[in-house]
């Protein structure tokens, strides 16, 4: 997500008078929560081979989905 995004999620939140920027945080949750299911879904995808060739195993896909979308913050 583009800083240019979160500009209009924060501008987006002002306009409906939310407190706090509940919309721009509600906007990232979501965000969020797509970066993870796709990543999950990415690497559900990868053969067994493919995932020992980048140092996990299926057991971790879920772990390292989580990671990934929560980096991201």
């Amino acid at each position: 997500m583009s800083t240019q995004t979160l500009n209009a999620y924060h501008a987006t939140a002002a306009e409906t008078g939310l407190p706090g920027g509940l919309f721009a945080r509600v906007m990232a949750w979501i965000d969020e929560q797509r970066r993870y299911r796709r990543t999950l879904a990415e690497l559900s995808q990868l053969t067994d081979r493919e995932l020992e060739d980048i140092g996990i195993s299926r057991a971790d896909i879920d772990s390292v989905a989580r990671g990934c979308a929560l980096s991201r913050r």
